[in-house]
């Protein structure tokens, strides 16, 4: 009798668990560069995205890319500043006027994660990094760091 009730239990909490409108993804690393699940890219190495946050480039694949940032005081953005673009804030600042200069804006920021995942959810072609343990199956994770 208690071994139908564990696995009574058992399958319950499988089912209940698979059926759950979004699935989080397992993995190691602390934030995980989204994109919407229906665009063609699967993946993006370090130095694409770099050149996508920097404004060096707008395009992979022929699909306009706009990336999105957390506001500069969120660990998120300062761990993504510094993994990804290799850069601290005085330099990024820096960089920034100086493409001011050349008429190239900054990428746009949102205040919080849920913005993030919102913004990258309805508007095609837009990139923007989370905490991975927000990850669920409406994105696509296409880096992490």
């Amino acid at each position: 009798m208690i071994i139908r009730i564990f696995i009574f239990f058992i399958i319950t909490f499988i089912f209940t668990s698979c059926s759950m409108k979004s699935i989080t993804k397992f993995t190691t690393s602390p934030y995980s560069v989204i994109i919407n699940s229906n665009s063609q890219i699967d993946s993006i190495d370090k130095s694409q995205l770099r050149n996508l946050f920097l404004r060096k480039n707008s395009y992979i694949n022929k699909q306009k890319i706009i990336p999105v940032n957390l506001l500069a005081d969120n660990s998120a953005r300062k761990a993504f500043e510094s993994s990804i673009l290799n850069m601290n804030r005085a330099t990024l600042n820096t960089y920034w006027m100086n493409q001011h200069l050349k008429d190239i804006r900054p990428p746009l920021s949102k205040k919080s994660y849920n913005a993030v995942l919102i913004f990258v959810l309805n508007v095609d072609g837009a990139i923007g990094y989370i905490p991975s343990n927000m990850v669920d199956n409406r994105v696509k994770v296409i880096n992490e760091f």
